[in-house]
């Protein structure tokens, strides 16, 4: 068994003004070999809030769109306790299957993934781990580095169901990947089919850490759209470690006068950008063995 304990006190900036909040993150991990070839996984977490237990769309939409935020339900920060991971593994030579509520990432970027349509990410905190997903996924390695991904994500009818096939190979010194996803978009105004084609590497080159993601979506009813990411890193001899990315998504809006209701329920609901063009950049430095700073920002 493992775990961790983590503590997260935020200051929120409202239009009603200045709140805070607490939040206690405990996780418990379990890992078990059953048989040769067989393995069990599943992780369980407890969080609890204080302070701000509750956050009104009124106080996050701006003056000209407030009266919408009425309309909504807040959004409820409640304390729970519930399984994040739980699954089974087979593997036989190249062939691993696993199935029940799994990690599954997609993209090598560190703040959002175009090529990640499985995970929504956290509106407040992006960078944060992704939940578990309730998925079948069958992974077939060949030439070392080589492996082929099928994962389907049960709908409640067949042809609700989500799936990703994912090759990736190691080309020129970089990891590749190409991907294909169909997928059933439910959290905005109107459900729509979804189909994408993406790609990603990461590498180094010149001495610098090198990384990018992209895809292409065709959309049922709204428009089709594509979005990208480029991003490197460097750590000096000192060990301070310095990166900078760069995220363009065609859904965003070139100026925040042209940001609608849509635009803010999108960002609320999936996470995203609300501008066409968002830079993030930051760096770290390990002060002790067991002691880090950091710092980063997110220009929009």
């Amino acid at each position: 068994m493992s775990g961790y304990y983590e503590p997260s006190l935020r200051l929120y900036n409202l239009q009603s003004g200045d709140k805070t909040q607490l939040e206690n993150r405990l996780r418990s991990d379990l890992k078990a070999s059953i048989s040769p070839g067989v393995s069990f996984c599943a992780d369980v977490v407890f969080q609890s809030f204080s302070g701000l237990k509750s956050l009104e769309y009124n106080d996050i939409l701006p003056e000209h769109l407030a009266s919408y935020g009425a309309l909504l339900p807040p959004i409820v920060f409640e304390d729970r306790i519930f399984l994040d991971n739980a699954y089974v593994s087979f593997t036989a030579g190249g062939l691993d299957l696993r199935l029940g509520r799994q990690p599954i990432s997609y993209g090598t970027a560190y703040l959002y993934n175009p090529t990640d349509l499985v995970n929504l990410k956290q509106t407040f905190d992006p960078t944060y781990e992704k939940p578990g997903v309730d998925a079948l996924r069958i992974q077939y390695f060949y030439r070392g580095s080589g492996n082929v991904e099928l994962v389907a994500i049960p709908g409640e009818e067949l042809e609700n169901w989500d799936l990703a096939v994912r090759i990736r190979e190691r080309l020129f010194h970089f990891d590749t990947s190409a991907l294909f996803v169909i997928k059933r978009d439910t959290l905005t105004f109107s459900a729509e089919n979804r189909r994408a084609v993406g790609w990603t590497f990461v590498g180094s080159l010149l001495g610098l850490g090198v990384w990018g993601e992209g895809a292409y979506n065709w959309m049922e009813s709204t428009r089709d759209f594509s979005s990208y990411v480029l991003g490197l890193d460097y750590t000096l001899n000192s060990g301070l470690y310095l990166m900078c990315e760069y995220y363009r998504d065609e859904l965003g809006e070139m100026g925040k006068e042209e940001y609608d209701l849509f635009d803010w329920m999108r960002i609320m609901q999936q996470g995203g950008s609300l501008g066409r063009d968002r830079l993030f950049i930051g760096g770290n430095y390990p002060f002790t063995s067991l002691w880090k700073g950091a710092l980063f920002s997110i220009i929009n």
